[in-house]
């Protein structure tokens, strides 16, 4: 199985730990796992995309506290994640936040 982790972080703070215990355990089962993150670097993790870069988390926050647009501020970066992922056709994706300054709705 094919599964893809989307989460703001990768192996730190709660929820970038849980992601990358959970890869862990698919690859142990011998599935095949990749953790996409967009803030900071991977950390314990070997197989790691990374959404956008600062700027694009900036200027994602800045839209969200001026503008009050939760969510659409990384169109950019969104578009071209999923052109890159697009064509591995994962069997399951798990986004692990709901508040995450790294992809557009």
């Amino acid at each position: 199985m094919k599964v893809l982790q989307i989460n703001t972080v990768c192996g730190t703070g709660s929820t970038g730990r849980i992601a990358v215990d959970i890869h862990k355990m698919l690859i142990e089962q011998g599935h095949e796992s990749i953790v996409a993150y967009g803030r900071g670097t991977a950390h314990n993790c070997e197989n790691t995309i990374k959404i956008g870069n600062n700027l694009d988390f900036y200027r994602h926050a800045l839209k969200t506290r001026i503008l009050d647009k939760h969510g659409f501020g990384s169109k950019k970066a969104t578009r071209k994640f999923i052109e890159r992922e697009r064509h591995f056709r994962y069997d399951a994706t798990f986004k692990q936040v709901k508040r995450n300054n790294c992809c557009s709705v």
